[in-house]
């Protein structure tokens, strides 16, 4: 067995080791002008973003003013735009019954009837 060591160990002082070859030397990664655009469309979209709430704040909305709490009482039952929540407050506070008629007016418009044919609440119903 001492013989076969001794011609392993000849065997492996035949190989020499190399040097290893040097690392490239590094170079330096440039943006591309894809990056570029997209970092320009990036600061672009936040800018524009930005602006238009600044501006959007600063002009109040006429359109969307509150209505009064006389105009919510004569509005006709099936007017499309419901009363607010600071004229159904009003409303509560001087006149329990018309609140409960304004009440009742939004409940038919907004919540599904049961009259037609194809109605899950008919359905239901029934059972």
């Amino acid at each position: 067995m001492n013989e076969e060591n001794h011609k392993f160990e000849a065997f492996l002082r035949e190989f020499e080791p190399r040097r290893p070859r040097p690392l490239p030397p590094a170079t330096i990664a440039r943006p591309s002008w894809q990056y570029l655009a997209a970092a320009a469309m990036l600061i672009l979209a936040i800018g524009s973003v930005w602006f238009w709430m600044r501006h959007r704040h600063a002009q109040p909305n006429r359109a969307a003013a509150v209505p009064s709490a006389e105009t919510v009482t004569n509005m006709p039952p099936n007017h499309a735009m419901p009363p607010s929540i600071l004229a159904l407050t009003q409303s509560a506070l001087q006149d329990g019954a018309e609140f409960d008629r304004q009440l009742d007016c939004i409940a038919h418009r907004s919540l599904p009837g049961f009259t037609q044919k194809d109605s899950t609440l008919r359905v239901l119903a029934k059972e």
